[in-house]
């Protein structure tokens, strides 16, 4: 599943698109989530807790080194144009 919680007017941008596309092509489930701002630790630590996903990759993130020491060891970090293995 991919949880998708942007303005969906960026769904539109041609890098968004093409990333949403592949994400399709992984077979993910994509869901909309309504946010309200930039969600506190304390809350991205619940829903982890809630969803117990086998892997979750920090994007827009000044401090994405930090997040396997707050979320455990389903965090995958990737460098701007790295590709994940599946």
């Amino acid at each position: 599943m991919f949880l998708y919680s942007m303005w969906s007017g960026y769904k539109e941008k041609p890098e968004t698109k093409k990333f949403l596309d592949w994400v399709e092509e992984q077979g993910m489930t994509m869901r909309d989530v309504h946010t309200s701002g930039h969600p506190s630790v304390e809350t991205l630590q619940k829903l982890v807790s809630v969803i117990k996903p086998r892997r979750t990759i920090p994007i827009h993130t000044l401090h994405r080194n930090k997040y396997r020491n707050l979320f455990g060891p389903s965090i995958v970090t990737l460098e701007d144009g790295e590709e994940l293995e599946l």
